[in-house]
């Protein structure tokens, strides 16, 4: 029996595999990974500035900040 989905293969999850003791945990650290690289990491096609940082420098030139 297989259990790896294959490529392009839809994965249907229950909500008893998603509710188990250990899922908050992990819904926290992946909020706090996503928080980190959104907020704080530098980017290099930032010029070495993290998003928050290069939006607080783009804001001071005045510029309206396009978001895609």
């Amino acid at each position: 029996m297989r259990t790896t989905p294959q490529r392009g293969e839809r994965v249907k999850v229950s909500p008893v595999s998603v509710c188990t003791p250990w899922s908050s945990w992990v819904w926290t650290l992946i909020e706090t990974w996503r928080a980190d690289y959104n907020q704080v990491r530098p980017h290099s096609s930032l010029d070495g500035q993290s998003p928050q940082e290069y939006e607080q420098n783009f804001n001071q030139r005045g510029l309206p900040l396009r978001v895609a």
